[in-house]
């Protein structure tokens, strides 16, 4: 498990099934709410392929607007920067 999720999970109200989850399910897993799944989703997409599909994209439109969804882009974007590139060179 991730440091930021087990250091964060519970403080945002992630159960320990779903913070278990968050390694071991896929975004259509039954433990996630609707949103919770569009957000995986949201954050599987940009991270394999640096984009969001049409589709998604309509789907995400249904709960967020315009702004919401460029600021879920942004955190996501900034969150891998952080995390995924860090080389440990200063």
């Amino acid at each position: 498990m991730g440091v930021h999720v087990t250091s964060f999970g519970a403080v945002v109200g992630l159960s320990p099934e779903k913070l278990a989850a968050t390694v071991t399910a896929t975004a259509d897993d039954p433990i996630w709410t609707e949103r919770e799944s569009l957000l995986i989703r949201l954050v599987d997409e940009l991270h394999d392929t640096s984009t969001v599909s049409d589709a998604l994209y309509a789907e995400l439109a249904k709960n967020w607007d315009k702004t919401q969804l460029i600021e879920l882009t942004l955190i996501n974007g900034f969150y891998h920067l952080i995390a995924c590139n860090y080389s440990g060179k200063v």
